[in-house]
């Protein structure tokens, strides 16, 4: 805990950095949707209209590869590796770093959408279905960090591994737009939790991204197994 607690601190100069990035974003977001576009919206479908797929693909995933790039750096650099003597235990050092970041990422994308409906004016917050949206978006963001440190371990070409994440970023926008349907969803689009917040609803819509991120944790652990950490000077790991 106390590693990963310095490693989150020395992530504080990237993390503000995202930050202002994710809210210059989201400012630019609101002014291409326009204002007129939640007049008369609820609070449900105002928060919809700010965290659609498309966004999320094409702005959110690619800044995040950023962040990924450092948790790569923070949860593999040789001495950590080294320290953690068997890859039992650097895994789960890994989903812990994994869980702190995709939570403090999530953070930093729905805190600018909340000041922005404020700004707009947009009636009767439901701060528990924030909280909620909040933990969902940390789920997939965990996805997409176990997915791009799985196919990183695998020393593929950096392309490869970039592309790994934008196509789990893009998946549900192009199931979406493909004719009569047919193409699961499980990805973002699963982040939508029923406006009633009905507890068997929230746990079927969920079901799948969960499944999605524990089929990439697999992966992972696949992955660490399968690395060869004596390229990056770690030969004393087990």
């Amino acid at each position: 805990m106390k590693l990963i607690a310095h490693i989150i601190k020395g992530s504080a100069g990237p993390a503000v950095f995202l930050f202002v990035f994710v809210s210059i974003a989201r400012f630019v977001e609101w002014c291409a949707l326009g204002p007129e576009m939640f007049y008369g919206a609820n609070f449900y479908e105002a928060y919809s209209l700010f965290n659609t797929t498309s966004f999320t693909a094409f702005v959110l995933c690619p800044i995040y590869l950023v962040l990924l790039q450092k948790l790569y750096l923070s949860a593999f650099d040789c001495l950590i590796v080294v320290r953690h003597g068997t890859r039992l235990r650097l895994m789960c050092s890994a989903c812990g770093l994994i869980l702190s970041f995709s939570l403090l990422f999530s953070v930093e994308v729905d805190i600018p959408s909340v000041l922005g409906l404020a700004l707009i004016g947009v009636p009767s917050f439901d701060m528990l279905y924030v909280f909620l949206s909040v933990i969902a978006h940390a789920v997939f963001f965990s996805a997409c960090a176990l997915v791009f440190l799985s196919v990183k371990l695998l020393n593929t070409p950096q392309f490869f591994t970039y592309l790994a994440v934008l196509l789990l970023g893009v998946w549900d926008f192009m199931a979406a737009g493909v004719p009569g349907g047919g193409v699961p969803c499980f990805a973002w689009s699963r982040t939508y939790l029923p406006f009633s917040l009905d507890p068997l609803g929230v746990v079927i819509q969920l079901v799948p991204l969960f499944v999605l991120t524990a089929c990439a944790a697999v992966s992972l652990l696949f992955s660490i197994q399968s690395a060869d950490f004596v390229l990056t000077g770690s030969s004393d790991i087990i």
